[in-house]
């Protein structure tokens, strides 16, 4: 099961585990870790020459405070961590000492574990000093710098984490103590609450000693913290109190940040806290998803998407098939007959393949061929986003009449045509529905009895887009130039066909839209097929120049569109 099924399906085992797996990771790696953030030789030079020369005495009172505030608040976080591993680990200690003790009936276990205890010590007495510095520098800090928020929500998490776990159950003391902690954390809150005062105490003459309801509160307090510490011979104050002391200056530290903390920004914290536990593992198999989507319109833009699934299928069906027989005994014989039937089904694929081939074999590629990826950075975007387009312009006019071979997606295409012979008459036998409709209708409107369709010489201006990057979004395009021997591409290309076309680059280098002379096109994924033209000769430029030469004599020949008494001419003889 993947990482994302035992979250969507798991939430709730997927956090406890990640919780235990979070704590014994900063646990062992917490202090190493803290280690790594002392600079160097190096890097203690390069922050004096920095602080000596950008920084000045009033720019440091500023900036100093803050870092401390944030590193201690970094500092006791993972001091907590470390302290809910070590109980953790005291949890195992008891069980194997209780083990032990089965076998050895004078093992004293509570020595033991005391023992344990104090040998570390190491991580609260961190916290406690981080606590310090962390309290030293809110005094300092400006108030826009600190995000008391978030701060707020943190504390309050970690109170509720730490007095759950480091407590020892059934502690009553514990309770006892936070209970009286929340009352006095309401007093501060709620100032216009004010308690009568529970007694009074003249010492001198206009000199009184009042005891509020806070002052009891706060004397019970540590009437509490006092009985844990004598707990087991005064060993309670390093397995009890200290452990519970950690829990109440979280506490404290949410009440400190609480007083200039909104309710907006409380629930704000608390809704990212939750969400990125939840939500990150999700985000994260996005994250992994969209290179691979990224890869996959990479592939199909490229043409060898479908090659590629095709391989791995074939590829696949060996395994399989041997699959199906160690799994399946009875099935021996039924994959052996459709392991011949797919090879014989094979070697007949070969065929039509060999002879389309041989009949469309394309010409020598021409090695020195500009690659796309070459003209893009270099004469394209990346190339204007670095100089001028003049400049860009100046340096690419020495690329004109270089041979390319790209392939891109059409993305529009438009005609122009000249020349032509007489209009027939329309006949509904020879022309199908739509056709027979057209010619009535332009037979309806039209002034004059003659065309120039026949001898029309199409040129057609192309678009392409081409591909720039795995993730861009906006393609580049590149203005293909076609004349009249492509006909059958421009009148049946439709937006979105995969071309493969080859050209000489002819203008608009170093713009965004360069333009190409077409000499050979063919589809690479069409929605009507269309016999591909590989090169476009000299001797094809040629016939096509005589064709347009007969077609201005005979335009202009005496027999061209006449008429007699009022009948329309009869259609011109090809010659």
């Amino acid at each position: 099961m993947s990482l994302l099924e035992k979250v969507m399906f798991h939430p709730v085992r997927s956090v406890s585990y990640g919780y235990h797996k979070m704590i014994e990771t900063m646990s062992e790696r917490g202090n190493a870790f803290l280690l790594s953030l002392i600079p160097t030789t190096q890097l203690k030079t390069i922050l004096v020459v920095f602080l000596v020369s950008f920084v000045d005495m009033r720019m440091l009172r500023f900036i100093l405070p803050v870092m401390v505030l944030y590193a201690a608040l970094f500092v006791m976080v993972v001091s907590t961590l470390q302290m809910l591993q070590l109980h953790e680990d005291l949890g195992n200690f008891r069980i194997w000492s209780q083990v032990m003790k089965i076998i050895k009936d004078d093992l004293n276990t509570q020595l033991a574990e005391a023992k344990f205890c104090w040998k570390n010590l190491y991580p609260y007495l961190r916290f406690f000093a981080a606590m310090a510095a962390a309290v030293t520098a809110l005094h300092y800090t400006a108030a826009s710098m600190v995000l008391n928020s978030e701060i707020t929500a943190l504390a309050a998490l970690m109170t509720a984490i730490t007095f759950i776990s480091l407590s020892e159950r059934h502690q009553r003391l514990a309770w006892l103590s936070m209970t009286l902690h929340l009352v006095m954390a309401g007093l501060h809150l709620f100032p216009t609450l004010r308690p009568a005062t529970a007694a009074s105490l003249q010492l001198a003459p206009g000199l009184f000693l009042d005891f509020s309801l806070l002052a009891i509160l706060q004397l019970a307090t540590l009437g509490c913290y006092a009985t844990m510490a004598a707990q087991e011979r005064w060993r309670g104050t390093y397995k009890v109190l200290i452990p519970h002391l950690a829990s109440v200056v979280w506490f404290q530290m949410a009440m400190l940040f609480a007083g200039d903390a909104s309710t907006g920004g409380v629930l704000r914290a608390v809704g990212t806290f939750f969400g990125t536990v939840f939500a990150l593992p999700i985000i994260g198999g996005f994250l992994l998803l969209f290179p691979a989507l990224a890869l996959g319109r990479h592939l199909y833009q490229a043409g060898f998407l479908l090659q590629a699934v095709v391989t791995v299928a074939l590829l696949a069906l060996p395994f399989g098939l041997a699959f199906l027989r160690s799994r399946h005994a009875s099935l021996t014989r039924l994959v052996s007959s459709y392991q011949v039937v797919v090879l014989a089904l094979g070697l007949l694929s070969l065929l039509p393949a060999v002879h389309i081939t041989y009949l469309t074999a394309p010409p020598p590629t021409d090695a020195a061929a500009l690659p796309w990826q070459q003209y893009y950075n270099v004469c394209h975007r990346p190339a204007l986003d670095a100089a001028t387009q003049a400049q860009v312009q100046h340096g690419c006019q020495l690329l004109e009449g270089a041979t390319v071979q790209w392939q891109g997606t059409v993305a529009d295409q438009t005609l122009a045509c000249v020349y032509g012979r007489p209009i027939g008459d329309c006949n509904a036998e020879l022309m199908d529905e739509v056709g027979f409709s057209r010619c009535k209708t332009a037979h309806a409107v039209m002034t004059s009895r003659c065309t120039l369709r026949a001898w029309n010489r199409y040129q057609f201006h192309i678009v392409v887009h081409m591909p720039t990057g795995y993730l861009n979004v906006s393609p580049a395009e590149v203005y293909l130039s076609a004349d009249n021997q492509f006909q059958a591409f421009g009148l049946n290309l439709r937006v979105g066909d995969r071309l493969e076309f080859r050209g000489q680059l002819s203008a608009g280098l170093g713009t965004a839209r360069p333009q190409l002379t077409l000499t050979g096109l063919q589809c690479l994924s069409c929605h009507q097929e269309i016999a591909p033209i590989l090169e476009v000769t000299q001797r094809d430029v040629v016939n096509e120049l005589v064709s347009s030469a007969g077609a201005l004599f005979k335009l202009y020949s005496p027999r061209r569109c006449l008429r007699y008494d009022g009948e329309p001419a009869p259609p011109a003889v090809d010659t």
